[in-house]
């Protein structure tokens, strides 16, 4: 309890990237007109940002998720404290469960957490379902039932080769888990926020006139045998076969025909490249 009897005020804990620490600081004091304290937990403040959240000195604790990690690993972590609410700022960051930093944040107590993200929809449904059920545990079901009812036949459905019933069955499933995630997130934008704030879009195009020196090094890569093989690829191939020239005789330029990229990447057509490093057993004819 506080003093005077009442219920004590439980801290808030906003875990955000490095870069943006202060900026999180900074609004925080802007807009909290002095109602509660921020302590921010990193760098040469470190330590008395710890004290000021122990002492109930301050109430909102940012910290950057490096330190986060640090400070568990080290048993001086703030796992232990009953937060009010956790905010993950750049939550993607917390797309897999086998990070160190994913199994850290997860020892955080507190019955609210809060992910900001412009990337809602990471590399795979894998990792939706990692971030999300973080989030709201148990809000899309075990990974195993998500994987089966939505991410395989979802998929199948993207595929160029699929059959109309995939395609059917892919377009519902992914519109059932549209719905699904329409509980759990807040989609914010400019257009409905802040654009009447935001000043116009003015595009200056300063045309410049290429030096002598710049011209005859343009006009020499756009004569090199690997721009053309680019340029000409979709072409019909001039042996007479109607195939594409990137299918058939022009795939590679050989440096007899003036190429640089192929044969200085392809000096050997085995897949065991040597490297003094990773794989000195390699064979040595690949250039490191």
């Amino acid at each position: 309890e506080a003093d005077g009897g009442g219920p004590a005020v439980r801290p808030v804990l906003v875990v955000v990237p490095t870069s943006v620490i202060a900026n999180w600081c900074r609004e925080f004091e802007q807009w909290s007109s002095g109602y509660y304290q921020v302590a921010a937990v990193h760098g040469p403040s470190k330590e008395r940002g710890l004290d000021a959240i122990r002492s109930g000195e301050a109430q909102v604790v940012v910290v950057s998720y490096g330190t986060w990690l640090a400070l568990d690993k080290s048993g001086n972590g703030l796992h232990t404290l009953p937060w009010e609410l956790a905010v993950y700022d750049e939550a993607h960051t917390l797309k897999s469960n086998l990070t160190q930093i994913y199994t850290s944040a997860a020892k955080i107590r507190t019955k609210r957490r809060y992910g900001l993200t412009g990337t809602v929809m990471p590399n795979s449904y894998d990792e939706l379902w990692c971030l999300m059920d973080f989030m709201a545990a148990g809000c899309l079901g075990p990974a195993e039932a998500f994987h089966e009812h939505y991410s395989k036949h979802i998929k199948l459905g993207q595929k160029s080769n699929a059959s109309a019933a995939e395609l059917q069955k892919g377009n519902k499933r992914s519109e059932q888990l549209t719905t699904l995630l329409h509980k759990h997130l807040l989609r914010r934008t400019k257009d409905t926020t802040i654009r009447d704030q935001l000043p116009r879009k003015v595009d200056n195009i300063v045309l410049c006139r290429l030096s002598k020196m710049q011209l005859r090094a343009y006009q020499r890569l756009l004569a090199c045998a690997d721009f053309q093989l680019l340029v000409r690829m979709n072409q019909d191939c001039d042996c007479g076969s109607g195939v594409p020239r990137k299918a058939c005789c022009h795939w590679s330029a050989p440096r007899s025909e003036g190429g640089v990229l192929w044969p200085q990447l392809h000096c050997c057509p085995c897949s065991h490249p040597f490297d003094p490093f990773t794989n000195p057993k390699g064979c040595k004819r690949h250039k490191p």
